[in-house]
């Protein structure tokens, strides 16, 4: 009877956390996004996810190749914030609804990582992640272009779950179809697919995973990917990027304070800490039990490859870390591909707490795992703390688009309806939206 009660009061407890958990992130997330970003669009959501959208409609858009690919996710927020408010506020939609899919993104690893890490309090933890991300308000936060990154980071917990029902192994298989047709970066964990796949509850979700790839792959060979590959990016770029990048970007947001560190001094001030966090992860492989072990190796294989792959597919010259001068890093900033990397990051250290909070350590003090524990929360939480507030962000200075929405109902008076006007977006006016009077005066 105790055992059904526990269960009971566990199938009650977690849709309430869950929830909580995607309000806090949503919230959190918005909170984090400076007013003026808010209210502006960005380049990719004018252009494609709210634009195309406005031109054929969503069942039509979401079969248009972007990049090479397709973005369910991005797309079917686009039609939600569409259909949120009124024309004026639109930027301000997309940015609440973009918001509001990242809360559900953390609400979902909460629910799925009970398979891999043991205690509740990290798991809310882990949930909450994707809001605390020190860079995460600068570019990825608030719009629909960068929703993928949060499709990638809760990938993981998705192809290595197993569900027990069929109601659930159900909903996830939609999930799974979902998000591969949103972010082809997950064919990086199709392996954790095999795990448990003798359990036939399994089949939705590698079906739904499959089934979604092999669309994104007709997609990109019907469709191209054009990338700049006139820049000979070297191993040391890559490694020294991720260094005072993403792992540095998991403590400080000031990208460029950081790179003029590391000129003077050498790299060994970002390869020391560095070394040290590679050991506590070693610590969480070893005092861990298999699906600690999994969830664990998969983040860690996650923040390197999410770094490196765009890096490689899209080089540029702004991405030779290794060959930085002085003066370039003293107008270092934060890359697009940072916050990504770092959510893998802290969430992995986060299961190590739980490896930590969970062992007997035999021939060490009782105090050795709850001391490491500590201290590696103690750190996420205070840099979550001191960063909750951003420098700047890539849509602080506007165009606001409520103006552009005036002038574009200026520009309409005494113009046929079907007459075409661009309202501009950040983070430079080549991005516009594009729609007609009719629906700009509607």
């Amino acid at each position: 009877m105790q055992l059904t009660l526990e269960a009971r009061s566990r199938r009650v407890l977690t849709p309430v956390v869950a929830a909580a958990i995607a309000v806090v992130v949503a919230l959190v997330t918005f909170v984090r996004i400076p007013e003026t970003a808010r209210n502006t669009m960005w380049a990719d959501d004018a252009s494609r996810f709210v634009g195309e959208n406005i031109r054929v409609g969503l069942l039509e858009s979401l079969a248009i190749p972007y990049g090479g690919y397709l973005q369910f996710v991005p797309r079917i927020g686009g039609w939600l914030a569409l259909r949120a408010g009124d024309f004026p506020g639109l930027a301000r939609d997309v940015t609440i609804v973009s918001c509001g899919i990242a809360g559900l993104f953390g609400a979902l690893v909460f629910v799925l990582s009970a398979q891999f890490v043991r205690h509740t309090w990290v798991r809310v933890l882990i949930g909450l992640v994707p809001a605390f991300v020190p860079t995460i308000p600068m570019e990825t936060a608030g719009n629909l272009a960068n929703l993928h990154w949060y499709v990638l980071v809760a990938t993981p917990f998705l192809f290595a779950f197993v569900p027990r029902h069929w109601v659930s192994g159900g909903l996830l298989g939609v999930a799974a179809l979902l998000m591969t047709l949103s972010e082809t970066q997950t064919l990086l964990f199709v392996p954790l697919l095999l795990i448990g796949i003798n359990r036939v509850r399994k089949a939705p979700v590698v079906v739904g995973a499959v089934l979604g790839l092999a669309t994104q792959l007709i997609s990109l060979n019907l469709a191209p990917r054009t990338g700049r590959n006139d820049v000979d990016l070297g191993l040391a770029d890559i490694a020294g990027g991720y260094l005072v990048q993403p792992f540095a970007s998991t403590w400080t947001t000031d990208a460029a304070r950081v790179g003029s560190i590391v000129f003077r001094h050498g790299w060994w001030v970002l390869a020391v800490p560095f070394a040290v966090v590679l050991l506590v992860v070693a610590v969480g492989f070893w005092r861990g039990v298999a699906p600690q072990r999994i969830i664990l190796g998969s983040l860690v294989v996650g923040s390197a490859a999410s770094w490196a792959a765009p890096l490689i597919i899209t080089p540029s010259t702004g991405f030779l870390f290794a060959h930085y001068t002085l003066e370039q890093f003293g107008e270092f900033h934060v890359v697009r591909y940072t916050a990504i990397a770092s959510m893998f990051i802290m969430m992995a250290l986060l299961v190590v707490v739980d490896i930590a909070a969970g062992t007997r350590w035999s021939r060490l003090p009782r105090w050795t795992g709850p001391v490491l524990g500590g201290v590696v929360t103690a750190t996420l939480v205070v840099s979550a703390v001191v960063n909750f507030t951003v420098p700047w962000s890539t849509r602080d200075v506007g165009p606001l688009f409520s103006d552009g929405v005036v002038t574009a109902t200026e520009q309409c008076v005494g113009k046929p309806a079907d007459t075409t006007i661009l309202i501009p977006a950040a983070p430079n006016p080549n991005w516009k939206l594009a729609a007609s009077c009719a629906y700009v005066q509607r």
